[in-house]
C-alpha cells in the first residue's frame, strides 16, 4: 500500500507452498508465486523487487528447494534467478483427416468410463492427480482451491464457469485410473457440423487407460477438430491416429513453468540420474544464495549429491541457466 495515496493498494503478490516432482519420482517442497502486479502509477520504483526478493528469502529460510511461477512476460524474471524449466505443448487434430484412432489399441480389460458430476470429481480428482503427478517430472501439486474453481464450487467473476464433461475411467476393480475433462462448442456451417472439442484436463495412470479415454473423445459426434492446449511434448497421441499428420502443433507452444533454485544440495540430491558422473559448475547468483563452485557427483544407482568444492570449475553459468537445466 502507498501511504501517500491514503493506503491504496498499488501492488499484489501471492505465494503458497507446492510440491514439484523431479526425475525419479521424488517430490520436493517448492514455493509457488502468482498474482504479481504493480499499478501503472507506481512502476519503476522497485516494488516488484521488494516483494519478490523478500518473499524468496523467506521461502529459502523455510526450506523450499526452489521457487516456481508462470511468467506472463519473458524478460522479467531472469534477473531474479528464474529460468524457463518446462514447456507447454499442444495439439490440434483434424478429426476427419485423422481417420480416428488406430484399431487394436490396448485398453484395460474390464475397465469402464462413466460421466461424473462436479461434486464427484471434487472428491476423487485430488487423489487421482496426486498419484499421477508423481509419475511426471515437472508436475506440480494442485491446491484444493484449483479443484473448487475447476468444478464450479467457486466461480470467479472475471473467469466465469460453464460445466464441462467429466469422464472418469475405472479399472475392473473399480479403482479410478483416469480422468478426461472437455467441452464441445455447438457450431454449424449451414447443415454441416463444425464443432471443436477442447480437452481441458487429461490424467491417465497408464497407457491402456489413456487409450480408452482417447477412444471416448474421438467418438464424440459432430466434432471436426480436437484441441489439446496442454499436453506433454513427448505424448504419443499422434502415433495413436490412423493418420498422424492430422495432428498439428497448437498455437500455445511456449515456455510454461519457470524455476528458481534456492537450495542446490537439496534439489540435486532429491532427483535421480541416468548414470555415474562428475561435474563442477561455478554458479553466479544475484542474491548470493547459490553462488560458488559446486561438485555434482552421481553414482550408478542413480543417486547424486551436490556439495561446495574448491575444485576447478568445468563450466560457469548463472543460477537462471542452472535452474533451467
Amino acid at each position: 500500500m502507498d501511504p501517500a495515496t491514503g493506503g491504496a493498494f498499488v501492488g499484489t503478490y501471492r505465494s503458497y507452498d507446492l510440491e514439484l516432482t523431479l526425475p525419479g519420482g521424488a517430490a520436493v517442497p517448492v514455493h509457488g508465486i502468482t498474482g504479481v502486479s504493480v499499478a501503472a502509477t507506481h512502476r519503476r520504483r522497485g516494488l516488484l523487487s521488494r516483494m519478490l526478493n523478500g518473499d524468496l528469502a523467506a521461502a529459502r529460510e523455510r526450506g523450499s528447494a526452489a521457487a516456481v511461477l508462470i511468467a506472463t512476460e519473458y524478460p522479467i524474471y531472469g534477473r531474479f534467478g528464474f529460468g524457463p524449466a518446462t514447456r507447454m505443448a499442444g495439439l490440434t487434430v483434424d478429426v476427419p483427416r485423422s481417420g480416428g484412432l488406430r484399431p487394436g489399441l490396448r485398453t484395460p480389460v474390464g475397465g469402464r468410463i462413466d460421466f461424473a458430476a462436479p461434486e464427484e470429481v471434487r472428491e476423487l480428482g485430488p487423489d487421482l492427480y496426486d498419484r499421477w503427478r508423481l509419475t511426471q517430472p515437472g508436475a506440480l501439486s494442485r491446491p484444493a482451491a484449483n479443484w473448487a474453481m475447476d468444478t464450479g464450487e467457486v466461480v470467479l467473476p472475471a473467469r466465469g464457469w460453464k460445466e464441462p464433461f467429466f469422464a472418469v475411467h475405472r479399472d475392473a476393480a473399480g479403482v479410478v485410473t483416469g480422468l478426461a475433462v472437455y467441452r464441445v462448442d455447438d457450431k454449424w456451417i449451414g447443415m454441416a457440423p463444425d464443432s471443436t472439442l477442447r480437452v481441458m484436463d487429461f490424467l491417465a495412470l497408464d497407457r491402456p487407460t489413456a487409450n480408452a479415454l482417447w477412444q471416448l473423445i474421438f467418438s464424440v459426434d459432430w466434432v471436426q477438430r480436437i484441441e489439446v492446449e496442454d499436453i506433454g511434448p513427448d505424448d504419443p497421441l499422434p502415433l495413436l491416429l490412423a493418420n498422424p499428420r492430422a495432428a498439428a502443433p497448437h498455437v500455445s507452444q511456449t515456455d510454461f513453468t519457470w524455476l528458481r533454485l534456492l537450495d542446490l544440495p537439496a534439489a540435486f540430491a532429491a532427483r535421480r540420474y541416468a548414470g555415474p558422473g562428475r561435474v563442477v559448475p561455478a554458479v553466479t547468483d544475484p542474491h548470493g544464495w547459490t553462488s560458488g563452485s559446486w561438485l555434482l557427483e552421481t553414482t550408478s544407482d542413480g543417486t547424486g549429491r551436490c556439495t561446495p568444492t574448491e575444485s576447478p570449475a568445468d563450466l560457469t553459468l548463472g543460477v537462471s541457466e542452472l535452474s533451467t537445466l
